[in-house]
């Protein structure tokens, strides 16, 4: 049971979203993204886009790989890469917060872990 989800804002048409997207469904590659600043993602915790239309789609976290894992064209950032499940589930992000007890007004504000009861 994960104690934590990552989440990340991402605007639907985010080029690097569409890409690992893109990869995921047509390639069957796993999928992949930047942790959070203080790198603290763990395996079996959760990840999710949080996406501009409301929806989270939410990934398990199976691996953590340091920062020689990152795409080549992605910015240099001094950030793990956590790689992600190709199984996903769906939650609006409004139930997300009620459910974990977080203010209707929250905002992300870049990549950031929250807690997760569901």
């Amino acid at each position: 049971m994960a104690q934590y989800v990552t989440c990340t804002p991402i605007n639907l048409k985010n080029k690097f979203f569409k890409e690992q997207y893109d990869k995921f469904e047509k390639y069957n590659c796993q999928m992949k993204w930047d942790d959070t600043a203080s790198n603290n993602s763990s395996v079996g915790n959760l990840f999710a886009f949080v996406l501009s239309d409301d929806n989270m789609k939410i990934h398990w976290i199976t691996k953590i790989g340091d920062k020689t894992d990152r795409e080549k064209h992605w910015t240099e950032r001094d950030r793990n890469v956590v790689f992600l499940s190709k199984e996903y589930f769906m939650m609006t992000w409004n139930d997300y917060k009620e459910k974990n007890g977080y203010k209707e007004t929250f905002k992300m504000i870049g990549t950031q872990r929250l807690k997760w009861k569901y």
